[in-house]
Order: structure tokens, then C-alpha cells, then sequence
């Protein structure tokens, strides 16, 4: 699974460019810019001395904790109950684990300012996001011409089991997501709170609009318009900072690389596979009682497979009847050149939900099938079955 990090916007500024909200009214007094030379990120309070934001916004050579972070500043706007406010970066306090690329990764840093600050900060929690439940990102939105920015507020479903996350299954996942949600470089960074304003994780990545996809091959196909934002959770986060416990519960385990991410798909894909067969052996039963009723007496002339028209499992596929050989006594007792045959057909379809969960879509019917043989000099048999939605020409030899 592919994300893309948003990385700081790049600006031509290098000193203190100012920040604004959108709505004064509503503009919490803990969000600021992380400006660093030409970078910029969002940031927020969580102490009065104490910012967090995002692993990747810091500067590459600021790579250990307890380092001097010199040169970074954090820009607050003005406020209904604050004027615009400037700290100056003091030490690392804490860096997530190095980031993987192309990877999910939890994405976190916890900086130190220099002087403290009467504005009141967010108050962390470990209870994780619960799916399909709306929280608010505040975010800031770069201005490219003078390099500083504006605070937007954002409201966005956390969606879990979406095909863009596999790792995002239980309200603990250390990696979540939400849409609809459009991020943007300088986005990187902004809290993600509950409705009792607590902040529950921090925005680092974005999809850019195109998903990630269980299959590969649908991978390079699906595209949607529904954008999607990335996330890491406060709920598997230890900081010692604020003596948060460890916790322990399954999901905080989950190893997040490449070999995980695979087998993650590759167990969503048998799953699915497994509901597909699950329904198609639904409908195969009922047409075989059917069959009873059903006149086609000289079914029997071939025997059939009912499976995929393409072997390969694509957005869109037929179930269907398809000979596999001919009985070779039946057929120099009663040689015919047409069949008429009521044959089962199952349409399946692939598809996005608009929660970004990937769902099929099964329709079954009945149709009349006309069928031509024509016996070959080698004693192969050539069948011209008319489906519903093609034409198919198989060559069966006797059945042993």
C-alpha cells in the first residue's frame, strides 16, 4: 500500500510569515505553522512548552530526540482571546520510529519551545477512532505567495476496513483514515479531535484522490473523487512525557511493512473470494433444483463446468456453463448439430462503495442458449454457445 507524504511545502520565505484563522470565532488557540527556512507544516499544542506534529516536517539533520531544534519556529495566528504569537524550538522531546518509504508509518514528533505560553493546549487521548464516527481536523492551508497560511477546520468519517487502510480494522488501529477529507502539503501535522475537543491522532499523509487497492491489477485501474486522509493514532502511542501507558491490546502489536501489508491483502482477497463463492454456490443450488423442471434433455450429450467465463478475477465477470467433454456413445446414438439449452448466468461486479469498502455485486438469470455442434475429422467436438453477453467457441474431446 502506497501513500504519499505530504511533505512540507516548499515557499520562498525564510522568515516569520503569519498565519491567520478562517474564522476567528472558531480557531483554537493550540494550533500554529511549523516554519523552518523555506518548510512549512502544521502544528499544536499539547503542553505550554510542548508541540506536536509530524516525524517527516522535521529538518533531516534534527533526526534524535534531545537535540537542539534551533532555527524552527512555530507561528500562532490571532485569535478572538489571543494576539498572533512566535515560539522559538528548544530541544526534540520525542521522534516515531523512522519512517519507511512508500509505507504506512506512524508519523509522530514532540518538540520543545524555548519560552512557555498562556494559550491553553490540547489534551491528549489513547481511546482511538471509532468507525464511521465524525471527527474535526484543524488544518493549515499554506499561502504560497507570502509563506504563511490559514486555519481551516475540516469535519471527516474515520472509516475502517476501507480498501485504502488495511491496517485500520479495530478503534485502536495505529493507523487510520478518514474521508472525505482533502489534504495538501502543509496539511501535514494537523490534529484530528474528538467532539469533547480531545485530539485523538495527527494527520501525516494523504491519497491524492487514487486508492489503493486489495489487487494489484485493480490497483492501477480504480480512481475516485472521494479523497481520503491518513492518520496516526494516540491510542498505541507511549510518551513518557504524559506517562502514558503502553498498551497492549492486539492492534497496538501489528508489525507495519511490506511483508504485513501483503499478507493483509492477500487475506482480504481470499475473504472476498471466499463471499463470491459463498453466493455463487447459492445460486448454482437453486438452479440445479430448477433444472428438474426445466426441459433441457440433452444436456447430457456434454458434460459441463460451471465457473468463471475468465479465469483471471476482474472488475467485471460471467459465471457460466462451459463444456468439458462430449459423450462419445450418446453422441453416435443420437448425433444433433443444435442444442437448445436453458443455462444458468451469473454477473458479477467489482465495486467501490462510497465509504471506499470494496463490495461485489451478484445477478443471476436464466437464458436460452442455442448451441452448435459440429463433430471435427479429428473426433474433437466444436460447441458455439451464445451467452447472454458473448459469443464463446469451445473444442472438447470424449469424455474418458
Amino acid at each position: 500500500m502506497k501513500l504519499k507524504i505530504l511533505f512540507c511545502v516548499l515557499v520562498a520565505i525564510a522568515t516569520e510569515a503569519k498565519v491567520y484563522c478562517e474564522h476567528p470565532e472558531d480557531c483554537p488557540p493550540a494550533i500554529n505553522q511549523l516554519q523552518y527556512k523555506n518548510k512549512r507544516c502544521t502544528a499544536f499544542l499539547v503542553a505550554r512548552d510542548l508541540i506536536a506534529t509530524n516525524r517527516h516536517c522535521i529538518p533531516d539533520q534534527m533526526n534524535k530526540e534531545r537535540e537542539a531544534c534551533d532555527g524552527i519556529n512555530f507561528v500562532f495566528p490571532k485569535s478572538k482571546n489571543h494576539e498572533s504569537e512566535v515560539l522559538k524550538c528548544k530541544t526534540i522531546e520525542f521522534l516515531s520510529e523512522p519512517l519507511v518509504p512508500n509505507s504506512a508509518n506512524v508519523d509522530l514528533a514532540i518538540l520543545r519551545t524555548q519560552t512557555s505560553t498562556n494559550r491553553e493546549p490540547l489534551t491528549f487521548s489513547q481511546d482511538g477512532f471509532q468507525n464511521e464516527k465524525q471527527y474535526t481536523i484543524y488544518k493549515i492551508d499554506p499561502n504560497l505567495e507570502n509563506g504563511g497560511g490559514v486555519i481551516v477546520k475540516s469535519n471527516c468519517d474515520a472509516i475502517q476496513n476501507a480498501i485504502v487502510n488495511p491496517y485500520f480494522t479495530s478503534d485502536k488501529s495505529p493507523i487510520v483514515n478518514f474521508i472525505p477529507c482533502q489534504v495538501v502539503p502543509g496539511n501535514s501535522g494537523s490534529p484530528i479531535l474528538s467532539s469533547g475537543n480531545e485530539v485523538r491522532g495527527i494527520i501525516h499523509s494523504s491519497s491524492d484522490g487514487k486508492l489503493a487497492e486489495l489487487f494489484e491489477k485493480e490497483r492501477r485501474k480504480i480512481d475516485t473523487k472521494i479523497y481520503s486522509a491518513f492518520g496516526t493514532s494516540f491510542a498505541c502511542v507511549h510518551l513518557d512525557l504524559f506517562s502514558y501507558p503502553r498498551y497492549n491490546h492486539e492492534a497496538c502489536k501489528v508489525k507495519i511493512n511490506t511483508d504485513s501489508t501483503r499478507q493483509l491483502e492477500k487475506q482480504k482477497n481470499e475473504d472476498l473470494a471466499e463471499q463470491i463463492n459463498n453466493q455463487v454456490r447459492i445460486e448454482f443450488d437453486k438452479f440445479s433444483q430448477k433444472l428438474k423442471t426445466l426441459k433441457n434433455e440433452k444436456m447430457y450429450l456434454l458434460q459441463w463446468r460451471f465457473g468463471p467465463y475468465d479465469r483471471q478475477l476482474e472488475r467485471q465477470n460471467h459465471f457460466v456453463y462451459a463444456p468439458i467433454c462430449y459423450n462419445e456413445e450418446a453422441f453416435k446414438k443420437e448425433p444433433v448439430e443444435r442444442l437448445s439449452l436453458d443455462l444458468l448466468e451469473i454477473e458479477l461486479k467489482n465495486e467501490i462503495d462510497t465509504r471506499l469498502r470494496y463490495k461485489f455485486n451478484i445477478k443471476a438469470n436464466i437464458y436460452k442458449n442455442k448451441i452448435f455442434l459440429e463433430m471435427k475429422p479429428d473426433q474433437r467436438l466444436k460447441v458455439d454457445l451464445n451467452y447472454s453477453f458473448k459469443t464463446k467457441q469451445y473444442f472438447v474431446e470424449p469424455c474418458k
